[in-house]
């Protein structure tokens, strides 16, 4: 199987760094990663191949996709409103020949877990936002870096995404609630995009 993960991230160091994309190599996988940032250091310590995010669209059309395609914690930090995430999306369902698998936090479980705050998140976005900078949480406090979702806004996004595909969501559980959103998506064309 052919697994590409877009957005992936150039830590090595967090346990959860890359994760998917690390039991993908090891279950033997053939794993590809893409990102901005610059990641051919960790594609190197991991095993796994690196194409450079400018050049991805090119090796798609070379290449043909790929079997899975992992976005895994990326839509959050896309920017604020539909349309960055809306894009995203549709890169996935371009790159990807039969599955995509796509994570996101979930605005209602009671912790953020990017800035370790409780229940602030829960206010309005202006709100957060707010008092994210007053604590000195700036970078937090920016829509173009942090606009959490919650599971009706995730589960909109996907089926304006993938219209004609099959959806399969769920939650993971953290801390007594649903701490993440996780969406399997079969491509109903299982030959992909690219065989139109």
């Amino acid at each position: 199987m052919q697994v590409l993960e877009i957005g992936t991230t150039s830590d090595v160091d967090l346990a959860d760094s890359n994760y998917f994309a690390r039991q993908a190599r090891r279950c033997g996988y053939d794993v590809t990663v893409t990102s901005p940032e610059d990641c051919r250091a960790m594609a190197k310590r991991f095993g796994l191949h690196w194409i450079a995010f400018p050049d991805l669209e090119r090796a798609l059309v070379q290449r043909g996709g790929f079997d899975l395609v992992i976005s895994s914690a990326v839509v959050e930090h896309l920017g604020p409103g539909d349309a960055p995430k809306r894009e995203h999306l549709a890169l996935l369902r371009r790159a990807s020949r039969r599955y995509a698998a796509i994570t996101t936090p979930n605005r209602g479980h009671w912790l953020e877990f990017h800035t370790r705050v409780p229940l602030l998140h829960w206010l309005p976005k202006e709100v957060h936002r707010l008092l994210l900078r007053a604590l000195g949480l700036r970078a937090w406090a920016d829509p173009s870096h942090l606009d959490l979702l919650t599971a009706t806004q995730f589960g909109r996004l996907l089926r304006q995404a993938f219209p004609t595909d099959r959806i399969h969501m769920t939650k993971l559980w953290f801390l007594g609630m649903p701490s993440h959103l996780m969406a399997i998506v079969r491509l109903e064309n299982s030959n992909g995009p690219w065989a139109r």
